[in-house]
């Protein structure tokens, strides 16, 4: 891994480290505080936890995708011994709503069945195995009713409606409809010396997750409802648990346990997760433990959303881009979930990275008796940059260009204005010109291009290929949605540091970046300090851990927090120096802290000891809200650009695709903890290369018909290729110390990438991912 810093950090100095230098936390390689634990099996995740007395829940799920409830009889069920409850719909106590985005998801189905996910009934019982005979002896009368399985037969007039029409803001199975344009698109066609035109498509992509989705559920001794879950927003569980026990949120507390990956999986799905088990809970008595098993996860889970997208693309013959007009369509699946913000993100950067002076693009978010689709790693990103990035070498193909050097003539700029109106800033521009190029650079496109037409000459049988994708992901929510966090740094008496925030440790590091940042403000040594699992009774909401926003956002409120507390202390100590506070900085030297001033210096556990005998407050409170001006039409606060290069190999004669090399080129603002980052992108390439070459969910009338790892393939090490990574460094003045997020823009451009280098190689264009052998084998024979 290579790191560079592309421009000097333009945050004030004022605000960070009281003017003195950086303490070298930050940037370093460290070692996760999580990582002996996870390694040795000491961590105890959810389903390892165990309460005395505590009962097994368990879901009843519909046959059919489509049906009305004629008769529930729970009778046999609650007569088995050992078996605590059996609920329905009607033993709600509070609201039957466990939406997210829209309230159109009962937490029980009382009348009419939308989805195979759906939930009929609850069960409680002393072990597993009697839960499931619960299950099992539970009596349900359906009526099958006529459903709808394709988003472009949603559409029809004459579609059975999934939701009464109107009922959620919905325009018949329309849940979300967007249209935006810029310039005249219709005009501009003419002026074209080049115009291509594909309709892609891009597959339901299953999380795959670790450890399934779970939830233990307890009373508390002050008779709160308290949750312990595997979870990315503790905030959307509390609120959907008080609204189904009809409780204040005051009294129900939800907890994060260690998390056994996510991937967006566990923002929206825990919800009705922690309201079920919460209901049984309160229901018993007791404690509650409700884990999906594999199967259940797979055939019930949010999905990625699949995308049918229409786009053409005009240029002249040098190849500037005159027009792009782009219409998306997509299956939301039964109920809304957080799909509106997919599609906001996906119609920001439908038409990608490029100053283009006609745009139009058009997208829909459709309902289906499908199961419903999610949050995902890339948001809808991932989508449109595979359409867009596609068409891009599309028309280098077509105009005998280097694909390459079109994306350099259209690069947006300083300036450049989007369909939504969004002016890029200079650091923007200048990050994303830089990524692009270092790309080229390092992967030695050019010669690389060559050495791969002189492979294919001689090879009949195997054909390699290259091909790129550029991006510019938008950091954090962007403008749809409030965007804030709230962080808690309290300084023990021993100099200690407890660090509380609103953010999830879900795999990606956050606890080690969170413990970087308020070292590094703090200016102790990291191994003092200690951050908390996220608990909804100490911390404000702060939203999800999502959209690549908790280093950037949360990490900056932790940093403010940290800030808070050190300027606290110094307020208490400057006397101790002759100084005033704001001539008094932190430093380490030999692995300790200490307060220093001109002339003076202290170690910081007795500007400690000294604070606390004057009786002083050592804990602060850091609140950071991303701030939008009111009449701009900026949709993001930042951007994460990528660049990303792929090398693959192709057999002809059986369609297998080998992906032999991704240079990734990712600018992340400031590299708080390298080794992070690089396992961030690493991750990121391959869960993008499963999109792009094997990953995809089969459905048939709402039924999943491969719910398992043997017929769900997912990369193994077998499948991983080399990755040259590259971070660079464009520090963002929002962000802490001038961090950016990683999340999602590490995997983004890999599945563009992966299907350009394809087409390369067999020289037609692959416009539907996942690009399996069997789909090439029939490309291929189809010529």
């Amino acid at each position: 891994m290579q790191m560079h810093r592309l421009c000097k950090d333009n945050r004030s100095n004022k605000d960070s480290l009281g003017g003195g230098k950086m303490n070298g936390i930050v940037g370093s390689r460290v070692t996760r505080p999580d990582a002996l634990d996870k390694v040795v099996g000491n961590t105890k995740y959810t389903g390892d936890l165990k309460y005395p007395g505590m009962l097994y829940g368990a879901l009843l799920h519909p046959t059919y995708a489509s049906a009305l409830i004629k008769r529930i009889d729970v009778s046999k069920a609650k007569k088995i011994d050992g078996v605590h409850a059996v609920l329905t719909a009607k033993d709600i106590p509070g609201e039957n709503n466990a939406g997210t985005a829209k309230p159109d998801q009962p937490a029980l189905v009382e009348k009419r069945v939308r989805h195979m996910g759906d939930g009929i009934a609850l069960v409680a019982a002393e072990s597993p195995e009697l839960a499931r005979a619960a299950l099992n002896a539970i009596e349900v009368e359906y009526e099958p009713i006529p459903g709808v399985y394709d988003p472009l037969e949603a559409l029809k007039p004459d579609a059975p409606l999934v939701h009464e029409d109107g009922k959620y803001g919905n325009k018949g199975n329309v849940l979300v409809h967007r249209h935006y344009e810029k310039g005249d698109v219709d005009s501009s066609w003419k002026d074209c010396d080049v115009i291509v035109e594909n309709v892609y498509r891009t597959p339901y992509q299953e999380h795959a997750f670790l450890e399934p989705e779970c939830a233990l559920a307890h009373l508390g001794d002050n008779g709160e409802m308290i949750v312990e879950a595997s979870l990315q927003c503790p905030f959307y569980a509390r609120q959907a648990t008080a609204r189904v026990l009809g409780w204040p949120l005051s009294k129900v507390r939800i907890v994060q346990a260690p998390v056994g990956g996510a991937f967006g999986g566990k923002e929206d799905v825990p919800s009705e997760i922690c309201a079920r088990a919460a209901l049984l809970a309160l229901k018993t008595g007791k404690p509650v433990l409700k884990v999906r098993n594999r199967r259940e996860s797979l055939t019930t889970h949010t999905k990625r959303h699949p995308f049918i997208i229409k786009h053409k693309l005009g240029a002249k013959k040098d190849g500037r881009i005159v027009a792009v007009d782009v219409e998306a369509v997509s299956d939301q699946g039964a109920y809304a979930s957080v799909g509106p913000y997919v599609l906001y993100r996906a119609t920001v950067h439908a038409h990608g990275v490029y100053d283009i002076p006609n745009i139009r693009v058009d997208t829909k978010l459709v309902y289906t008796n499908n199961i419903l689709t999610g949050a995902f790693r890339g948001f809808g990103q991932p989508q449109v940059a595979f359409a867009v990035e596609s068409q891009i070498e599309s028309l280098a193909n077509k105009l005998g260009l280097d694909p390459m050097e079109v994306r350099r003539k259209n690069l947006a700029q300083k300036g450049s204005i989007s369909h939504m109106g969004h002016v890029l800033k200079e650091t923007d521009a200048y990050a994303l010109k830089t990524t692009f190029e270092y790309a080229v650079e390092k992967s030695n496109w050019a010669i690389r291009k060559k050495e791969i037409e002189e492979f294919n000459k001689k090879s009949e049988k195997i054909k390699r290929g290259l091909g790129a994708a550029t991006i510019m992901y938008g950091v954090s929510l962007g403008r749809e949605a409030p965007d804030t966090a709230t962080s808690i740094v309290q300084i023990a008496e021993d100099a200690s540091v407890t660090v509380a925030h609103g953010g999830t440790e879900m795999g990606q590091g956050s606890m080690t970046v969170m413990s970087i940042i308020a070292a590094e403000e703090l200016g102790v040594p990291l191994k003092h300090v200690h951050v908390l699992p996220t608990d909804t009774a100490f911390v404000q909401n702060s939203g999800p851990s999502v959209a690549s926003r908790v280093t950037p956002v949360i990490g900056e409120s932790v940093r403010l927090a940290a800030r808070n507390a050190r300027l606290a202390l110094y307020e208490l100590v400057a006397s101790e120096f002759n100084s005033k506070p704001d001539e008094l900085h932190p430093v380490i030297e030999n692995g300790e802290g200490y307060v220093v001033s001109k002339d003076k210096k202290i170690s910081f556990a007795e500007c400690v000891r000294i604070a606390y005998r004057k009786g002083g407050c050592l804990t602060g409170l850091g609140h950071k809200k991303v701030h939008f001006e009111e009449r701009s039409n900026q949709q993001y606060f930042a951007f994460s650009p990528a660049t990303h290069i792929a090398e693959v190999e192709v057999d002809t004669e059986t369609g297998k695709v080998k992906v032999l090399k991704i240079t990734a080129v990712n600018d992340v603002g400031k590299a708080l903890n390298p080794v992070g980052l690089e396992g961030q992108i690493q991750g990121g390439v391959l869960q993008g290369l499963g999109l792009a070459t094997m990953e995809e969910v089969i459905f048939k009338e709402g039924k999943i018909l491969n719910p398992d790892f043997r017929d769900y393939l997912i990369p193994t090490s077998k499948d991983m290729p080399n990755i040259e990574v590259h971070i660079l460094e464009c520090p963002e003045p929002e962000g802490p110390f001038g961090a950016k997020g990683i999340g999602e823009p590490s995997l983004i451009p890999t599945p563009a990438a992966i299907a350009n280098a394809i087409s390369h190689a067999i020289g037609m264009r692959v416009t539907e991912i996942p690009a399996t052998a069997q789909r090439i084998f029939l490309m291929l024979n189809k010529k």
